[in-house]
């Protein structure tokens, strides 16, 4: 049953981090909608929208930074370990993984958030 779980939560973190969201939609005629190509005017939010990615960019930074950290130090625990701490390897992983599955979907739950509101306010 634990392999089960296991297996789910690693799909289900892959799925995750793999996912990319298109807002295409089709070409438009420049023809019969003129006013479509004409930059947008941002309002008043656009510099609490800038500060928003820009906040948003260093937290998914310092993210990968520390997950990549992370995982190097315990690598290496791993190698100049002895025959005791290779055996309880398997213990100390399963945390880290947890933790950079909820690091990198809380960052893309951010990230979603961003742009969801981001698209409201251009339209």
């Amino acid at each position: 049953m634990k392999k089960v779980i296991k297996f789910i939560v690693i799909g289900i973190a892959i799925s995750l981090v793999f996912t990319n969201i298109i807002f295409a939609s089709g070409i438009t005629d420049p023809i019969e909608q003129a006013d479509f190509y004409k930059p947008k005017v941002q309002g008043e939010n656009s510099k609490l929208i800038e500060i928003g990615k820009t906040i948003l960019n260093v937290i998914q930074l310092i993210a990968v930074v520390i997950a990549v950290a992370t995982l190097i130090f315990t690598g290496i625990r791993y190698m100049y370990g002895g025959i005791e701490s290779k055996a309880n390897f398997k213990e100390t992983m399963i945390p880290y993984i947890i933790g950079v599955f909820m690091t990198f979907a809380i960052t893309t739950i951010l990230q979603i958030v961003y742009d969801f509101a981001n698209g409201i306010n251009n339209s």
